[in-house]
């Protein structure tokens, strides 16, 4: 969807990015495998956080050249259709919103172009579909009454929250990290995309309290730094009941506190989001969280 979770680590970790790339694997097959090759396009990197975060068992050995140009059946692991059908049905759903708020052409052109694997997903699980609608006709209302960046950034968490749990009955420390990141995302891509929307007219919560990105950060720094502060608090209280156990928590740490705050600081200070080692170490010796 927004393409924000990815890892980024300090050094060479190569037994995180071995899990990481097991779960972007799994998933991608298991939209091939259900819901038609096609589909493998839409493979997010906010979707592989949470199959890593609910540990979805690896179905997809990575070491082998042929894994991406031959298919895997991997039709037994029911989790991993669920993770795939909800992947599909939270993009058509963004899809959805575009055509929406500004008849996007590229949006509409992508719906079409996808709608056998979306109408699949709605038909294999229509009640959380039907929550999801009711999640996000309620998002929608949020934003068609100018609501506040922390109103909708919750609103988009129960979207997911909700979806997540009806699909994977989540644990509470589970259901924390899941609204704290999608309360992040939801913050750092309207920040981001800030002024983006604004010449293309498209809704931001951000949009009447600035005029571009620029003025958002230098003029609105108090409120910016009263929703960061929220998400300060929602971490502190993650880090009190999510403990380290295996490699998937491990990495599941390393995101929350060194890829988030990395991004977090590309997008405040207009940085492209690549991989850079000596800045994550600055970030986190200085201890800067932007998030």
């Amino acid at each position: 969807m927004f393409g924000y979770l990815k890892l980024y680590e300090n050094g060479k970790s190569a037994k995180l990015l071995s899990v990481y790339r097991r779960h972007y694997c799994s998933l991608c097959h298991s939209l091939w495998t259900f819901y038609g090759f096609r589909s493998r396009f839409l493979l997010s990197y906010d979707l592989t956080f949470l199959c890593i975060l609910l540990k979805l068992p690896v179905v997809i050995n990575t070491s082998t050249k042929t894994m991406c140009i031959r298919k895997r059946e991997i039709s037994e692991e029911e989790s991993w259709k669920r993770m795939a059908a909800i992947s599909l049905l939270m993009i058509s759903q963004k899809l959805e919103d575009d055509i929406h708020d500004e008849n996007s052409i590229k949006a509409k052109c992508v719906k079409r172009l996808f709608e056998k694997s979306f109408k699949k997903a709605r038909q294999d699980y229509p009640s959380v579909y039907s929550r999801m609608l009711s999640d996000f006709k309620e998002f929608n209302r949020g934003e068609e009454t100018n609501a506040s960046v922390f109103e909708l950034a919750e609103a988009f968490s129960d979207i997911m929250k909700n979806a997540l749990n009806s699909m994977f009955q989540c644990t509470d420390a589970e259901l924390m990290i899941i609204d704290y990141v999608a309360q992040w995302l939801y913050f750092i891509d309207a920040v981001d995309d800030l002024d983006e929307d604004i010449t293309k007219g498209r809704f931001n919560p951000f949009t009447f309290m600035a005029k571009s990105k620029r003025q958002l950060i230098t003029e609105r720094k108090a409120y910016i730094e009263g929703f960061v502060d929220s998400l300060r608090d929602k971490l502190r209280a993650i880090s009190a009941v999510y403990s380290v156990t295996d490699d998937n928590s491990s990495l599941i740490v390393s995101i929350l506190l060194n890829s988030l705050p990395y991004v977090s600081y590309c997008v405040f200070s207009n940085k492209p989001i690549s991989v850079s080692r000596s800045v994550i170490k600055i970030l986190q010796r200085k201890g800067l969280h932007y998030a």
